[in-house]
C-alpha cells in the first residue's frame, strides 16, 4: 500500500469515527431566575459539533404544593441546531408559591428516539420537605424516563406516573418506560428499575386495560425498590 492509500484510508477511518460520536456531543442546559411569585425558566441546547443535528427536546415541570397536590406539565418538540450554536429551546415563566417543591427537568432525545442529554434542577425544596430533612440524594437521582414511540405508550406513561406519585415513592434509580418495536406492527413496553429490567408487556390501544398495566408495574416498582432497601440493609448489618 503507497502512501497516498494510506492517507486516504486514514482519513476516511478518521471521518467515520467522528461522525460515530457526533450525536452525543450535545448539551441540556436548564437556568432559572426567581422573581417574586414566579420562576422564569431558560432551557438550551448546546451543540459541541461542527455538523447540523436534528433532535426532540421534552420539558417537564413537576410541582407539589404544601397539600400535596401534584401537577406534571409536559412540552416537546423537534429541532434543528446548527454547529456550535447553543440554542434557546424553553422560555417560560412558572407561578409558584414559597411552600411549593418544584423541580425542573429538560431531556433530548436523537432522531432514533435515544436519550442522549438531561439537565434537573430542584427549584424550590418546599417548606414542608425541609422540615422533614429529606435526603436530597434520593431526588437527584430518581427520575422517571419516557422513551415511548406510540399514543398509547404515552397515555401508559401518563397513568403510570400518576400512581408513581400518588404512593409517594421514593427511588434512588432512574426507571426508564422504553416502548420498543415488537412482532409485526405491535409494540411493547418494558420498565427498568436503574440497569435491571422488571416489567414489560405488549401494548394494547385500551384505557383500561393500560391503567391496569400500569398499576402492576408501579407494584412491582414498589416491591423491587424495597428489596434493594432491604439488601442494603443486610449487607450494612453485616
Amino acid at each position: 500500500m503507497n502512501k497516498k492509500t494510506l492517507l486516504f484510508v486514514f482519513f476516511l477511518g478518521s471521518f467515520f469515527i467522528r461522525g460515530q460520536n457526533t450525536s452525543k456531543e450535545i448539551k441540556a442546559i436548564l437556568n432559572y431566575e426567581q422573581k417574586e411569585d414566579y420562576i422564569n425558566v431558560k432551557g438550551f441546547a448546546h451543540n459541541l459539533t461542527s455538523i447540523n443535528e436534528s433532535f426532540k427536546y421534552v420539558f417537564s415541570i413537576f410541582k407539589t404544593s404544601l397539600k400535596k397536590q401534584k401537577t406534571k406539565k409536559n412540552k416537546e418538540h423537534f429541532f434543528v441546531i446548527n454547529p456550535e450554536e447553543k440554542k434557546l429551546l424553553i422560555d417560560e415563566s412558572i407561578q409558584v408559591s414559597e411552600t411549593d417543591r418544584l423541580i425542573i427537568l429538560l431531556l433530548i432525545y436523537d432522531v432514533d428516539n435515544n436519550l442522549i442529554a438531561k439537565d434537573r434542577k430542584v427549584v424550590l425544596e418546599g417548606i414542608d420537605q425541609v422540615k422533614k430533612n429529606v435526603d436530597k440524594d434520593i431526588f437527584l437521582t430518581g427520575l422517571v424516563l419516557e422513551n415511548t414511540r406510540t399514543k398509547p405508550g404515552k397515555d401508559f406513561y401518563e397513568y403510570f406516573f400518576s400512581e408513581y406519585n400518588l404512593q409517594n415513592i421514593n427511588s434512588n434509580r432512574n426507571i426508564e418506560i422504553k416502548e420498543i418495536l415488537s412482532l409485526g406492527r405491535n409494540t411493547k413496553i418494558e420498565i427498568t428499575l436503574g440497569y435491571d429490567k422488571v416489567f414489560e408487556f405488549f401494548v394494547r390501544p385500551s384505557e383500561d386495560y393500560l391503567k391496569e398495566k400500569a398499576t402492576q408495574a408501579v407494584s412491582v416498582i414498589v416491591r423491587k425498590i424495597q428489596q434493594v432497601k432491604n439488601t442494603s440493609i443486610q449487607s450494612f448489618q453485616y
